[in-house]
């Protein structure tokens, strides 16, 4: 089956990676890691869990209108927080982004992340129709 990459302009390069933001095999969107980068690859809301998120969240929105699919596509969420979080407050912050039933399934876990300053990661896999 064709695989097909996508890439946002609005949110950082993965390219140094040899990563794609997306990759779509069929009807099915795979979305990589997505944290509080702007396009720049500087941090938002440094030490802040909601504005983190919120960035975060917008990232995975814009690189799923590139693959041609939205947040109600989304049919499972992966969520990773830092250690020591509220992470009570991500659910809010989501909230606000999945308001169309079914909502996804998810699964979250509390882990280290890659770089000391980011609080939360969101992947995701959409499914979109033919």
């Amino acid at each position: 089956m064709k695989k097909e990459a996508f890439n946002s302009a609005k949110v950082v390069s993965y390219k140094q990676f040899q990563v794609n933001h997306a990759v779509k095999v069929g009807n099915t969107i795979y979305v990589s890691g997505q944290v509080a980068w702007d396009k720049d690859g500087n941090v938002i809301g440094e030490g802040n869990l909601e504005a983190q998120s919120v960035q975060a969240l917008e990232n995975l929105k814009s690189i799923l209108a590139e693959a041609g699919a939205t947040l109600n596509d989304v049919v499972k969420l992966n969520v990773f927080w830092a250690e020591s979080v509220d992470w009570e407050k991500t659910i809010e912050v989501w909230k606000g982004y999945f308001t169309t039933e079914p909502f996804p399934a998810v699964t979250a876990t509390i882990t280290k992340l890659a770089y000391p300053e980011l609080l939360v990661e969101f992947d995701a896999i959409a499914v979109v129709s033919d």
